[in-house]
């Protein structure tokens, strides 16, 4: 929808909350005129039918809605200059001896008191009537208006304490009659709570619905991982060398879809905006919007555990059990559903998403690694004394447990050759044991039961104890986040204070910018351009798909016009009648839809540097918000500026902008603290600093400013205009003043058809003619403007008794012909002879000076909005704190050698979905910027803005990388030789650089932010388990071994650290850790068992060769012998950094390459098609399905 119509959905808004009190500020903000004036109407009923209290600011108002008003007060400097009726407030300013020039509304003129530069008064009475702010109110205060205001103010108190005040009671009546019967007396809500549930409910399933797609995704992404991960388990048997690997599946059955719902954190806290208007509207409680997204959560988690629960049980060989099924698959559900509500617990306690995903992340890697997979329960509870008291609130913990006693509830395994102890020549089947924990003396095959037992200490009688913890875990989040929503409050919208850079200049250079603005506020511009420059546009048709993307709907149909220098066009139409879309158009900014017509320069085709000739002041107000004013306007003008112009001058131009825009005590400002006025004049500011040779377009410039400053900006434009500047600007509510200071005037009516093109002229007799000549005659006191867009596009206009149809009209004017006559003289006269060999540049600026300026401006955004640097230092703080202390000094049995290698590793699993989803969110928001006005306006290239964002993410992961390893590596007791920790310093500042690449180049091909965060979990997922860690190389099948496995850059990142860390190391096996077993009678242990360890399993040894009963043997007597069965190798070290060197370059290059082929090319790679195509598909099904039901019935 368009802006107007966005406007007006808010409007409907306010009125549906049905107050007896309501404020409009600026209510007709973005409307036209004929728009604005029929809301000023609705409302003068609504306060006169409904017995309301209106109070209405508004800017640029025309006099038809100025006379709808009761009272008028005026206020300067928070002062009153005047309270009383409407239609005396221009008298009692005249006799002060203010004078009202003709033509100028009593709304303006009113509003000129308080400007110096834009009152007049009577003459001879200069010196006498009174000026500032002080002095009209001290005239206000002893004049009769006052008096009667006083007298007003007390009657109605009086009459308020008065006990027979009937008014009152009715009033009472009325509220308590317009609730539910179920809402408390004094409640400002007037329905019961069930019902605000039910209403928000329903609104977050149209929410959802229109937002489907991401829906889908998800959904794709859950299938897609569920058969990928299951197919990893998928024959891995049922024996004792497959529990290691059935507990991973189980890790990654509780935490896939809980880690998959971390993209809720972005629609919980950027929808607070309007819950909280509709909290003040008391439409509902906001705690209604957390129950419904609950309510809406039962359905939509079933459907997303069923597609994940089905294929994962089956094909990683679960037992075949009903009960086993339905309980591994209910506790599945709870858990996601209990880590759902912890995200929006946290969201509902963070004021940024920045703040969320840091917190969240945190929390969230912290309960993986402490949920007794990584670090066995009796190790946290024993070893683990700092941080092992999580693991009792820990929901994910639970879950597990309650999974992983489910499954192995039960099983007999039988112990896996590669575990039997001794084997091989020699050995007797009688007299084996097997290396699995939980195995007894003399027998190869483990209960499941007291595999749990001695490796976990879990239990079956706790499975539903567990459940019910998960159960009241998720009723406390949802609690703390009613309480939360209802009791805290963050930032809003409203009023806010200015915040400005520090370093100001100096007050010598303010005095010589002042001076020099003030100088040049008098002076006219130098000519622009080379005043010879006509641009014409023919029969422009534009036609955009909806839908299921067969249907196209026109929104332009036929335009015609032309602009010359020297000539201001306003562009006219009622909302949604297509002047953006028009202005996007010609602009050649379009980016979806079909565009026909014919688009010239003088006669020629558009150049590619025909966007860098012109400017565009869009109606939204996109700036990079921790930028300054003047740092905002110097960075157009030295990118945009032709780059022959030297530097000073262009400096002395945006001083000279400064002061026009009356910005000079603001140019400091930081822009995300202005308000709305102000960033629409930084908005014309930074556009009009690029001093466009061409052609400047204005998307209602004066949209949001009073009638004041409205002229001023269009008096700016005028003279701009006078000095050669073809100007074409939208504008909703032009004042008669305002009209005449443009040349001609084109009108759109809805569906993009033109209805007038041609001269203004004085007074806008010219138009004015054309419409009188078809029986519209304007009335003389009539402003033009309104009187076009009311006659001729905003309700039907009958002549005859028939409906009159204006764009025909148009067609058959002679004013049409003389337009097609006059376009088409132009680009015969203009055409050049033959092609031009002249150089044409697409940008001003040269792509080196573009990175440079770019680079620093982004380093400055990441100083002055330090969120996103201290969320990547405070995950790496956390996470260095929690994995060195929580690994501390690790001792040299097999446990420590396992927890050696989950220590090491924990940074490639738990550490990138933090980092790279806000790498993602700072990469979109960047992208926001650049795509919707920075390129279009050729500020700077795909080049520059790979470039900078990509520099500017390695100062900070140096800075991330060093500090976790500083707080990892030595507490955890790895070697402190220069040769190993230095290479782990290097691996793991590589990886830090490889981790944001990662997230660039994601964020660089993907469509949105929500479909990205959505598809995330895929990619961690792929990477996390298939690096041989939790499946072992060998153990993986085929297909996924010999190419996937090569491929991940988390291989070589686990291959390189590992060699590195675990050969030095010795093993000393704990007793718990022994395979046990007896000799035959008469052998000693290494008798019977010695050519095993020497020969068969070449590895471990025994712990007493001499013993003639209960042998104990350890699997492993280095470090070098376990990291074997990882498949990793002494020499992997430095062929691992290289290898992984070479992923984080190509990550980079992957930015710069999906950048220009995505977002400059267009190129989809055939994404496109097969989303159409499954959109067709979907809608014949529901078509097919309706004319079902339509059958039936």
């Amino acid at each position: 929808v368009s802006g107007g119509e966005r406007k007006r959905v808010s409007l409907a808004e306010t009125l549906a909350t049905r107050a007896s009190v309501v404020c409009w500020d600026n209510s007709t903000r973005g409307l036209d005129a004929s728009t604005a004036l029929s809301f000023a109407k609705s409302l003068r009923v609504y306060t006169d039918v409904g017995g309301r209290t209106t109070l209405v600011t508004l800017y640029q108002a025309g006099e038809s809605i100025y006379e709808l008003m009761d009272k008028v007060l005026v206020i300067d400097d928070g002062r009153m200059l005047f309270q009383g009726p409407a239609g005396e407030a221009k008298k009692y300013f005249e006799d002060l001896g203010y004078l009202c020039p003709p033509r100028q509304t009593t709304a303006d003129f009113l509003t000129s008191i308080a400007d110096k530069n834009a009152r007049h008064f009577q003459p001879g009475r200069e010196e006498t009537a009174p000026k500032t702010p002080e002095e009209l109110e001290r005239a206000f205060r002893e004049s009769e208006h006052c008096r009667r205001v006083a007298e007003d103010v007390e009657d109605y108190e009086r009459g308020s304490r008065s006990a027979n005040n009937d008014k009152h009671r009715m009033f009472e009546a009325t509220v308590k009659d317009s609730k539910s019967k179920t809402v408390i007396g004094d409640s400002v809500y007037t329905v019961s709570f069930a019902k605000q549930v039910a209403a928000c409910t329903k609104r977050q399933a149209w929410l959802l619905w229109g937002d489907r797609g991401s829906f889908y995704t998800k959904l794709a992404i859950i299938v897609a991982n569920s058969l990928i991960v299951s197919s990893l388990f998928y024959g891995a048997g049922r024996g004792t060398s497959s529990a290691f690997a059935r507990g991973g599946i189980v890790f990654f059955s509780i935490a896939f879809i809980g880690w998959l719902q971390f993209a809720e954190l972005l629609p919980a806290i950027a929808g607070r905006a309007t819950i909280e208007r509709q909290r003040v509207f008391a439409f509902y409680r906001p705690s209604a919007v957390v129950v419904a997204r609950v309510l809406l959560d039962f359905p939509l988690v079933l459907v997303m555990t069923l597609l994940f629960c089905v294929p994962v049980y089956f094909l990683a060989q679960f037992d075949v059990d009903a009960a086993k099924f339905f309980i591994y698959t209910l506790v599945v559900y709870t858990v996601t559903f209990c880590l759902t509500t912890m995200y929006r617990m946290f969201a509902s306690l963070s004021p940024t998403v920045d703040d969320a995903v840091r917190f969240v992340g945190v929390v969230l890697n912290i309960m993986f690694i402490l949920t007794g997979y990584v670090i066995p329960k009796p190790a946290l509870l024993n070893d683990s004394i700092w941080f092992g008291w999580i693991y009792f609130i820990n929901p994910v913990a639970y879950g597990f447990e309650a999974l992983q006693t489910n499954e192995f509830f039960g099983r007999q395994m039988q112990c896996s050759e590669s575990q039997l102890v001794p084997r091989g020549p020699g050995s007797d089947p009688n007299y084996q044991g097997c290396s699995l924990p939980g195995s007894t003396l003399g027998s190869t095959t483990v209960s499941g039961p007291d595999y749990l037992e001695a490796s976990f200490q879990y239990s079956r009688a706790n499975l539903w104890r567990n459940f019910g913890i998960i159960i009241a875990f998720t009723v406390f989040y949802l609690g703390v986040t009613v309480l939360a929503v209802e009791t805290v409050k963050f930032k809003g919208t409203g009023a806010q204070s200015l915040i400005f850079a520090k370093g100001r200049a100096s007050k010598a250079d303010e005095e010589r910018r002042e001076e020099g603005g003030a100088r040049a506020a008098e002076e006219a511009f130098e000519p622009i351009g080379d005043g010879q420059s006509v641009f014409t546009f023919k029969d422009i048709h534009y036609t955009v798909p909806y839908g299921d993307g067969e249907r196209r709907r026109r929104l332009l149909d036929g335009v015609c016009g032309f602009v010359k220098p020297g000539k201001m066009i306003a562009l006219m139409g009622s909302s949604g009648a297509g002047k953006t879309t028009l202005l996007n158009t010609i602009a050649q900014r379009q980016k979806v839809g079909v565009v026909s017509g014919e688009m010239l320069v003088n006669g020629a085709a558009l150049g590619p540097d025909f966007q860098r000739g012109t400017g565009f002041c869009e109606q939204r107000d996109i700036h990079e918000g921790t930028a300054t004013i003047r740092e905002a306007l110097e960075f157009s003008a030295l990118l945009r500026q032709e780059s022959a112009v030297p530097r000073a001058d262009k400096i002395a131009y945006v001083d000279r902008i400064v002061h026009l825009l009356e910005l000079g005590d603001l140019q400091h400002a930081i822009i995300s603290s202005l308000t709305v006025e102000q960033r629409k004049r930084v908005t014309i500011g930074v556009e009009l600093a690029a001093k466009p040779s061409l052609l400047l377009f204005l998307d209602e410039p004066t949209s949001g400013l009073d009638s004041q400053s409205a002229f001023s900006i269009v008096r700016f434009l005028r003279k701009l205009s006078d000095a050669g500047q073809a100007i074409i600007c939208t504008i909703h509510q032009p004042s008669s003043d305002l009209i005449e200071q443009f040349d001609m005037i084109l009108a759109l009516d809805r569906g993009g058809k033109t209805f007038y093109f041609g001269p203004v002229g004085p007074n806008g007799s010219v138009v004015v003619d054309y419409f009188a000549r078809r029986g519209f005659p304007c009335p003389p006191s009539r402003n033009v403007a309104e009187f076009i867009l009311e006659t001729a596009s905003s309700t039907p206009s009958v002549r005859d008794g028939e409906r009159v149809d204006w764009n025909a009209e148009w067609r058959r004017s002679d004013e049409h012909g003389a337009v097609v006559a006059e376009i088409d003289r132009i680009t015969a006269e203009r055409r050049p002879p033959a092609a031009t060999d002249a150089a044409q540049t697409e940008f001003a600026a040269s792509t080196a000076y573009q990175c440079l300026l770019l680079t620093k401006r982004m380093f400055v955004q990441h100083w002055r909005e330090p969120q996103y640097v201290y969320s990547r230092v405070f995950v790496h703080t956390i996470m260095g704190i929690f994995n060195g202390f929580t690994f501390w000094m690790l001792g040299d049995d097999i446990a420590s050698m396992q927890n050696r290698m989950f220590s090491a590793i924990i940074l490639i699993f738990f550490i990138p979905p933090t980092v790279v989803n806000s790498v993602v969110l700072k990469f979109f928001q960047n992208r926001e910027l650049w795509e919707d006005r920075e390129l279009p306006s050729r500020t700077y290239g795909w080049v520059a803005f790979c470039t900078a964002n990509v520099v500017c993410e390695i100062p900070m992961a140096v800075v991330s990388a060093t500090i976790y390893w500083l707080l990892w590596y030595f507490p955890a007791g790895y070697p402190a030789t220069a040769s190993v920790s230095g290479y782990t310093y290097l691996m793991v500042l590589v990886w830090s650089f490889f981790q944001s690449s990662w997230g660039q180049w994601i964020s660089a091909f993907g469509p949105s932010y929500s479909t990205i965060s959505n598809i995330l979990p895929f990619f961690f997922v792929m990477v996390a388990i298939f690096n041989g860690i939790l499946v072992p190389y060998d153990s993986m099948p085929v297909f996924w071994s010999q190419w996937i496995y090569f491929i991940n850059p988390t291989t070589w990142f686990a291959r390189g650290v590992l060699s590195a860390v675990l050969p030095p190391a010795a093993v000393q096996c704990a007793a718990a850790e022994f395979a046990r077993f007896d000799p035959p009678p008469g052998s000693t242990c290494g008798q019977y068992a010695g050519r095993f360890v020497d020969e068969v399993a070449a590895t471990g040894y025994l712990e007493d060769p001499n013993a003639t009963s209960n042998c104990g043997y350890c699997p492993y007597s280095d470090g070098g012998e376990y990291m074997r069965t990882l498949n990793v190798y002494a020499t992997d070290k430095w062929p691992s950094f290289g290898i992984l060197v070479a992923f984080a370059i190509a990550n980079w290059a992957l930015v710069y390459f999906f950048i220009y082929t995505v977002r400059i090319r267009g190129w989809t790679f055939g994404i496109s098609s097969v989303w159409k195509q499954g959109a067709r598909v979907l809608g014949r099904i529901r078509g097919q399905g309706k004319q079902a039901e339509s059958e039936d019935v």
